[in-house]
């Protein structure tokens, strides 16, 4: 059997063989590490609160830190609907909304 590497963490994965051959491989468990941030505690959200990505890092391996850039936007006749305009670096702009929400955490 060959080694198999998690994409995210490069951690080894658990393998067993089972029946006329077959793989399984089991999950690294990086992903359960960090919990996404939640709707209400992105409504939250304040000018230069600090995000990390769960799946982009850094060339040195940490998890990339966005900021939030400015007001967190919400909808009366759709409450579950925002728009939270995030930076990371220099030039890198975008929003955190309802559909990315899983792909951010809170810095400690």
């Amino acid at each position: 059997m060959s080694k198999v590497y998690c994409m995210l963490c490069g951690k080894e994965m658990k393998q067993e063989k089972y029946e006329d051959n077959k793989i399984r491989v089991y999950p690294c468990g990086c992903q359960d590490e960090a919990k996404p941030i939640n709707l209400v505690q992105a409504v939250n959200l304040t000018v230069n609160n600090t995000l990390h990505h769960r799946y982009f890092k850094n060339a040195d391996g940490t998890p990339q830190r966005w900021r939030v850039n400015g007001k967190v936007k919400t909808w009366k006749t759709k409450p579950w609907k925002i728009q939270v305009p995030l930076k990371h670096g220099l030039y890198d702009h975008g929003y955190l909304t309802e559909d990315n929400l899983d792909n951010f955490t809170l810095a400690e």
